[in-house]
């Protein structure tokens, strides 16, 4: 199965052809089901925006800042990294897209749901509070456990069981596109029986006020993790 993610579309003519495909990928993230139509036609500007050159092309700070929507930078595995803009708020969900037609939904960081990869992961539901997003960045003394039951497509596997254990590993500072964040470093130790899929998740916290920078975690069994550095935080 190949592990191909988030190339950018090389056309920039991306608009006229592409909009069934993302009609799909939102209908896969559970966006139609209450997206009115100028919710869909401002994801549709998003998804415009979201051409942007070649993996790993040259990306300046002033350029990011202009843009009218929030950004991430991903990549799995070898990959190159790419933007990927925010398309829609679902709550407490982000949803961003890249060129290719990579949908990922995320909630304070962590990743949720997935649409566009070999494998999706459709949905994710958490036992009690997710502490990456509950906890505070100085509240991790002691390892703290988490479950969650994800549901992964093809292989019809629902509900599968997630149990973790998340613990403090560190204090690095990390630079994102020329600007330095001090930032708590946890990894998440994690194991699917049912699957036999055990992977381990890192997170790296701003020291102040928890927010997530960047990420590294698993979505699927079969593929590589995805790495995510947060450009432009959704206002």
């Amino acid at each position: 199965m190949t592990s191909r993610f988030l190339f950018t579309f090389p056309d920039l003519g991306f608009a006229r052809f592409a909009w069934h495909r993302l009609l799909i990928i939102i209908s896969a993230l559970s966006l139609c089901a209450c997206a009115n139509i100028s919710e869909l036609s401002q994801f549709k500007k998003a998804a415009e925006l979201a051409v942007f050159g070649n993996p790993d092309a040259p990306v300046e700070r002033a350029y990011i800042d202009k843009l009218p929507y929030a950004s991430i930078r991903a990549k799995m595995g070898p990959s190159g990294r790419v933007i990927m803009i925010l398309g829609r708020y679902d709550g407490p969900d982000l949803h961003w897209i890249s060129a290719d037609y990579v949908a990922l939904a995320t909630r304070k960081g962590r990743i949720v749901k997935s649409a566009g990869l070999p494998e999706t992961l459709a949905n994710t539901i958490f036992v009690g509070p997710d502490p990456i997003i509950t906890r505070g960045a100085n509240q991790w003394d002691a390892p703290v456990p988490a479950r969650r039951f994800v549901d992964i497509e093809p292989g019809a596997h629902y509900g599968i069981t997630i149990a973790s254990t998340i613990e403090r590993i560190g204090v690095e500072e990390i630079e994102i596109l020329g600007r330095r964040h001090q930032t708590i470093l946890l990894r998440e130790r994690a194991y699917a029986a049912h699957l036999d899929w055990s992977f381990e998740n890192y997170f790296w916290l701003d020291m102040e006020t928890g927010f997530v920078w960047k990420s590294i975690q698993h979505v699927t069994p079969s593929l590589p993790p995805i790495e995510i550095e947060t450009l432009k935080p959704a206002g």
